[in-house]
């Protein structure tokens, strides 16, 4: 919702076209802002990355927030763009048998929110005195509050 208010050309564009922007929003959305930043893994067998040893047995932290947003897979990888082509390359879920169960069921959720709220409201507007804190986690990330003011279509 963040972005959509900050960057109203998605907002109007979802609005005009909501069947075939939807999609995008919601993919676009969970990759440049996931809520799951990474999860801790365990090392099952020596391995070297980018000439960094790591030995079997070592704890290792995956995070997911920063390859969702490396530029070799994701070009302009600070922008907002719900109309890129790899829309599904994100690893907000996970990945392999670690993706989360409850996927599809975030993504429907997402999908009829932003259907229901752009059918029905002008581009909302941040009320004053946000302050865009985010909740203190390295696991999770979300915004502490969000305060918009709404209007009727």
């Amino acid at each position: 919702m963040r972005t959509l208010i900050e960057e109203p050309r998605w907002w109007n564009a979802l609005e005009a076209d909501p069947e075939g922007l939807i999609h995008g929003v919601v993919e676009e959305g969970l990759r440049i802002s996931s809520p799951n930043q990474g999860l801790f893994r365990n090392v099952t067998k020596d391995t070297e990355v980018q000439g960094v040893s790591i030995p079997k047995g070592s704890r290792i932290w995956v995070m997911f927030g920063a390859a969702n947003r490396d530029e070799s897979t994701f070009g302009n990888s600070e922008a907002f763009d719900p109309t890129r082509d790899n829309l599904k390359e994100h690893i907000a879920f996970g990945k392999g048998h670690h993706f989360c169960i409850g996927a599809p069921l975030s993504r429907l959720e997402g999908k009829v929110a932003f259907e229901e709220l752009v059918r029905r409201l002008k581009l909302p507007t941040f009320t004053e005195g946000n302050t865009f804190e985010y909740e203190s986690s390295y696991v999770l990330r979300g915004l502490a509050g969000l305060e918009i003011d709404i209007e009727k279509k």
